[in-house]
């Protein structure tokens, strides 16, 4: 007997369901399957000896498999399925692309797949920077207001893992990247936020026009109840809201007086905006202010902080939050693991983690809120084919008392760039991740600074910049406690 749940989703997505890719989300969608006692075709270019004991896990549900090798024929294996989930990471064969609108075969991503699902109210955020830390300020905001939220998406827990357990009235807050964004069609976000858009992923999107069309469809399916937040400072969030249809808001890490009392922006009125008078944070909407908290009661650092607690007000404002709940919560966040994360100050030495600084913004961004003393920085990683000048300028006005230990592809066209670009700075490069951080550690002097910000992917080494910045840990605890012995 088919049971109602079952229904809806044969209603929604087909009878025949593709899973490419099972990494964290592939088996985040099996399991949702298995849960509805529904079947699965699944796709991964893995080695099969990397995948084996995991496929043995969903036995049950996987009635056809295609592992180490992609299909010869997609035409066949689109006229057997009628949904394909795509994962994230993963780019698709231009050729089974074409096979797949011809048949009018839908290949969404889970946050597509799980925003149909769902009976809440979402928050989405994107940006290059700054939305983990947003939509963590977020949700922490909404339950320090007694309102359930929950926080998903790619900051690490896959969306359609919590979608049974969202009710009527509860928020979820979304984190998503553009590669997920690539794969929507009705995804529709109540708020959506972008907090900034620099130069990343640019192999994946071609240029910087895509990867700004890319960020953009968070505020594609938006109507006129629907709230747009943008960060006025950064024009490129400007041109991917583009002309959405939803509500316009703004925010600024400057003083209401720098700013126009009212403004349009791409054609469309800004209806409220959140900045700064004097030293408080504060809205401004109808044209009376509301001052929220001082900024020297936020307690993580940094300008970009300043601009992600502006940032995560205003959603959670327009989430119906007080300004008084909003401060409370604001006051209390103490950042997330793996951002700027303070490990420790021994020996007079500090010690901060920020292996999330994927891409070059990421890491001028860390070294402007840790701007005094001697710093040694870990930088490199795996290549995406970033443009590194931007950050060999910022490093260059800081040479004196800054010293690179490089590591990874991308450490060693550093190194190359380093030299032939004559920047005079301080390098040395290393063989492996760990190599470089036992150097570093072991080069340390009281005033020091140490900073892991590679500035670069991780996939070199490790499966994701999480692994990566445990492992920084992980060598710093070993590296400590053989001096203690």
């Amino acid at each position: 007997m088919t049971n109602q749940s079952e229904k809806n989703i044969r209603e929604l997505f087909g009878n025949r369901i593709a899973i490419y890719g099972v990494g964290v989300t592939g088996q985040a969608v099996l399991d949702y399957l298995r849960s509805k006692s529904l079947t699965a075709v699944v796709i991964d270019d893995s080695p099969y000896e990397n995948l084996k004991n995991l496929l043995s896990n969903y036995e049950d549900i996987i009635t056809r498999s295609f592992i180490g090798d992609l299909p010869r024929d997609w035409g066949s294996l689109f006229s057997s399925n009628d949904t394909m989930i795509i994962s994230p990471g993963i780019k698709l064969d231009p050729k089974a692309e074409e096979i797949a609108r011809e048949k009018n075969i839908p290949i969404i991503s889970e946050i597509e797949m799980a925003y149909r699902l769902c009976k809440g109210k979402i928050i989405a955020v994107t940006g290059s920077n700054g939305k983990s830390t947003v939509v963590t300020m977020i949700h922490q905001i909404l339950i320090k207001a007694g309102i359930t939220s929950h926080l998903v998406g790619n900051i690490g827990k896959p969306f359609i893992s919590i979608v049974d357990e969202v009710n009527e009235g509860d928020w979820v807050v979304v984190e998503v990247s553009s590669y997920q964004l690539e794969r929507i069609e009705k995804f529709k976000p109540a708020i959506a936020l972008i907090t900034n858009i620099t130069e990343d992923h640019l192999a994946r999107h071609g240029d910087m026009k895509g990867y700004i069309a890319a960020k953009g469809r968070i505020f594609e399916n938006q109507n006129s109840d629907d709230h747009a937040i943008i960060n006025h400072e950064e024009p490129n969030t400007w041109r991917a809201f583009g002309n959405a249809s939803s509500k316009l808001h703004i925010f600024a890490s400057v003083d209401f007086e720098d700013l126009p009392v009212s403004e349009y922006i791409n054609g469309h009125l800004v209806e409220a905006c959140a900045a700064l008078k004097s030293d408080m944070l504060a809205f401004r909407i109808d044209s009376e202010i509301d001052e929220i908290m001082s900024i020297s009661e936020l307690q993580v650092p940094g300008e970009h902080n300043i601009q992600n607690a502006l940032a995560s007000a205003l959603a959670a404002h327009h989430a119906g939050v007080a300004s008084k709940a909003i401060a409370s919560a604001l006051k209390e966040f103490k950042g997330i693991e793996h951002r700027i994360e303070f490990l420790g100050e021994i020996d007079g030495v500090l010690y901060y983690n920020d292996s999330k600084a994927t891409n070059v913004d990421s890491t001028i961004t860390a070294l402007k809120a840790l701007s005094t003393g001697t710093i040694r920085l870990i930088l490199g990683g795996s290549e995406k084919g970033s443009d590194f000048n931007p950050l060999y300028r910022f490093l260059k006005d800081r040479k004196e008392s800054l010293t690179l230990y490089l590591t990874g592809p991308s450490g060693r066209r550093m190194a190359d760039e380093i030299e032939t670009g004559n920047w005079n700075l301080k390098f040395t490069l290393f063989d492996s991740f760990e190599k470089a951080s036992n150097a570093v550690f072991n080069d340390a002097k009281d005033g020091d600074t140490i900073l892991l910000s590679p500035a670069c992917a991780s996939f070199d080494e490790f499966k994701n910049f999480e692994e990566r910045g445990q492992k920084f840990k992980e060598i710093l605890i070993r590296f400590l406690k053989g001096k203690s012995d």
